[in-house]
């Protein structure tokens, strides 16, 4: 019986781990920043995920769709400026900043430490 629950157990995981929220599309272009202390601009014509995993990283999105930034390092500071767009944050960092345009209504996820998103 433990053999078939945890079984069970593991395919709900698994379809879970899969599904559209979570996933990105094959064809989905994912920008991943895992340095330290790096500064970054980005303006795209296209929607994206952003990933962000080391620490002190600034970076600043002036245009293209922002489909779900996640960030997991310390001290990031990231910026969606007005013309960009962004549908999902989480942040599992600490001390992580996320500034969004006022009229921006992403859904937001903090798990991380003394981290904020603020709407300027």
């Amino acid at each position: 019986m433990e053999k078939w629950l945890t079984v069970l157990v593991v395919c709900a995981l698994f379809v879970g781990g899969c599904s559209p929220e979570t996933k990105a599309p094959p064809d989905m272009p994912v920008l991943m920043y895992a340095a330290h202390q790096q500064s970054e601009s980005i303006a795209r014509d296209d929607e994206f995920d952003l990933v962000l995993l080391g620490d002190d990283q600034t970076i600043v999105v002036t245009k293209g769709t922002v489909r779900r930034l996640i960030a997991s390092g310390r001290r990031e500071q990231i910026t969606i400026r007005p013309g960009a767009k962004i549908r999902v944050i989480v942040i599992n960092g600490n001390r992580v900043t996320v500034r969004i345009p006022a009229d921006a209504s992403p859904t937001i996820t903090i798990l991380g430490s003394n981290s904020q998103v603020i709407n300027d």
